[in-house]
């Protein structure tokens, strides 16, 4: 999944208008469950439209699906304005 994610996703993710970074963070539980958190910076005037967009990508196949992320459950996605 790292491979996929590190050497596909992400220049897919910022070939999309609007996205302009993205950080990892992986989170290890005392049972060594994993978990993983991607954190994605948007500059856009609608901070929802490059979502809808490499949405757009995906679902007319113009993004590579992964091979080894879990989407069942689907990951959850939440979109947060900074407060200045």
């Amino acid at each position: 999944m790292n491979a996929w994610y590190d050497h596909t996703h992400l220049p897919e993710l910022l070939a999309v208008p609007g996205f302009v970074s993205a950080r990892r963070f992986r989170r290890v539980d005392a049972d060594g469950e994993v978990e993983y958190l991607a954190v994605y910076e948007v500059d856009a005037p609608d901070i929802g439209e490059p979502v809808r967009e490499l949405r757009r990508r995906s679902a007319a196949g113009e993004t590579t699906p992964p091979t080894a992320v879990r989407l069942d459950p689907p990951p959850d996605v939440a979109l947060y304005e900074e407060l200045t």
